[in-house]
């Protein structure tokens, strides 16, 4: 309920599974091709963006008595944001995917962290959070088929595929209050949607 890394998983799993339409190389069948979807999901123990599981158990604390996640870091002696790339990237070289990629993320310092350790960023993918999505249909949605084929998929607040937690949609004040830190404070690249804009 305080962040959207669950369902941000979840999306990128949902994300990555699926089809990719490939242009044919065939004279005979100039049609588009469809392949099965295909991509990489790196987990980095970075809990609390790189500050710890304890210390980011004391930022709770300090959000809780009305302190938004930058603040709370910075208060507790760290940086907003103290996470590293470098072994995603040589991961990702280990794996031979460096060679240009689609970056699910809304973070414009993850994808300069990636291009500094040698990644080539094709595209970056916004990851927009299902409950923004189902509270307003008109915001752009990454993956195939756009905003119709969401909605299709979740009916409302489910979707349906390979999803670890079930695509359900979490929404709350303390989450909303977190999206709109990373949107205002860090440059996450977002549309802001809130139902009230002064939470």
């Amino acid at each position: 309920m305080r962040c959207d890394c669950g369902e941000q998983l979840d999306e990128a799993i949902r994300l990555i599974s699926q089809p990719i339409p490939v242009p044919s190389l065939s004279a005979l069948h100039p049609e588009a091709e469809t392949i099965p979807g295909r991509g990489a999901v790196i987990y980095l123990r970075q809990e609390g963006r790189g500050i710890g599981l304890l210390s980011k158990i004391r930022a709770y604390n300090l959000q809780d008595l009305g302190h938004d996640t930058v603040t709370a870091n910075l208060m507790l002696g760290h940086e907003a944001d103290e996470r590293g790339y470098e072994v995603a990237a040589a991961i990702l070289r280990d794996l031979g995917l460096d060679g240009g990629m689609r970056l699910l993320t809304n973070n414009p310092d993850k994808v300069e962290a990636m291009q500094k350790e040698g990644m080539t960023i094709v595209e970056r993918v916004q990851m927009v959070p299902r409950s923004w999505k189902s509270r307003n249909p008109n915001l752009q949605l990454a993956g195939v088929g756009g905003a119709e084929a969401w909605q299709a998929d979740v009916g409302a607040e489910k979707v349906a595929g390979a999803t670890l937690i079930g695509g359900n949609s979490v929404h709350g004040p303390d989450l909303d209050k977190y999206l709109r830190t990373k949107v205002l404070r860090m440059g996450h690249m977002l549309p802001l949607w809130m139902e009230d804009p002064e939470q």
